[in-house]
């Protein structure tokens, strides 16, 4: 099975002389890969479903996969109770940067009794 999809449009069309068409080409990838094919271009002669190869071309794309720097890496966190002592928030600023050339959207889980807090918003209290 095929992880990536080509989609072309038009994919058929009619040329008088000295015409030309635009056309879309768009290849999607559901993983990282290097993708190579051939997009051939065939005319039909006389409209009786005889086709004929009248030009050739290699397509490539290239599908990098995101990059992200976390800093500081490893996070660490450690906190001594000590009896009858109320604990207090401590917290750690993490960085998070996409370091690939591509838009990326990320999700953030984290198990309890950690939370996340978004920059500038109030405290929460640790029990």
């Amino acid at each position: 099975e095929a992880a990536y999809n080509i989609v072309l449009e038009p994919q058929k069309f009619e040329l008088q002389p000295l015409e030309s068409v635009d056309f879309s080409l768009k290849v999607f990838s559901s993983r990282p890969q290097k993708i190579t094919f051939n997009l051939k271009c065939f005319t039909v002669i006389d409209n009786h479903g005889h086709k004929r190869l009248i030009k050739e071309c290699a397509v490539s794309a290239e599908f990098i996969q995101p990059m992200v720097e976390i800093i500081p890496n490893p996070v660490g966190f450690r906190i001594l109770k000590v009896p009858d002592e109320i604990l207090r928030e401590v917290s750690q600023d993490i960085l998070i940067k996409n370091t690939s050339e591509i838009p990326t959207t990320f999700l953030l889980t984290i198990d309890p009794p950690f939370f996340f807090r978004p920059h500038g918003s109030t405290t929460q209290q640790l029990v």
